[in-house]
């Protein structure tokens, strides 16, 4: 009896010991919003109408690269949304330390979320940590589809939540983000094409003639 205890207790404790913090993957009035062309007003996004993806890290670790800038389109009468980088693999690569833990929809209302509870990678139970939130519209179940069918998107500024911790007992309850998230906006996608081999010739080109010129 004591020997299969002691298996018992050897099985369970190192599996609580690096037991990941919890949080419930929800917003409330920090809502998904999108502005409306032309106008000054800003909305929350139609529900069943987009998707968030929860990015984190441990607390202080440094967000080194956003995924991407907001500029100004008259012709659109809104800002776009310029992404730096246009698949997911590539911004997570820029910023070590970071993951994507869940990816969920806009249910719960115009501009609102609820996705059940999530297990944060490297995240101890009961630790912070700091997280984002990727938005975007449409059904696009990932940020590559999202950016390749030109989807609106938004990325939101870094916040700190607490987590919930299963190894306490009872066990503690996770924390939802909604207590912390203060909202993301969405906005036209704008890709910036890389100037081809072709273009970059041609320009050096165009600069050679004048300095031969000039001798």
């Amino acid at each position: 009896m004591k020997q299969a205890f002691a298996l018992v207790v050897l099985i369970v404790t190192p599996a609580l010991a690096f037991a990941q913090g919890t949080v419930v993957f929800q917003n409330l009035t920090g809502a998904v919003r999108e502005p409306v062309p032309f106008t000054s007003l800003i909305t929350g996004v139609g529900k069943g109408n987009a998707m968030v993806d929860l990015i984190t890290a441990a607390h202080g670790i440094a967000l080194l690269h956003p995924l991407g800038m907001i500029a100004s389109d008259a012709s659109l009468g809104t800002g776009v949304f310029v992404p730096t980088y246009t698949t997911l693999a590539s911004f997570l690569a820029a910023n070590p330390g970071w993951h994507s833990e869940a990816v969920g929809d806009v249910n719960a209302g115009n501009g609102i979320f609820n996705n059940g509870t999530v297990s944060l990678t490297g995240i101890p139970g009961g630790a912070s940590a700091d997280y984002l939130i990727i938005g975007w519209t449409g059904t696009y179940q990932n940020l590559d589809a999202a950016i390749a069918g030109g989807a609106w998107l938004g990325e939101s500024g870094v916040f700190t939540t607490i987590t919930g911790d299963p190894t306490t007992t009872p066990p503690g309850i996770p924390v939802s983000l909604k207590s912390t998230f203060t909202g993301v906006t969405v906005f036209p996608l704008m890709i910036i094409p890389e100037p081809s081999i072709f273009a970059l010739f041609a320009l050096g080109a165009a600069m050679v003639v004048p300095i031969r010129r000039c001798k």
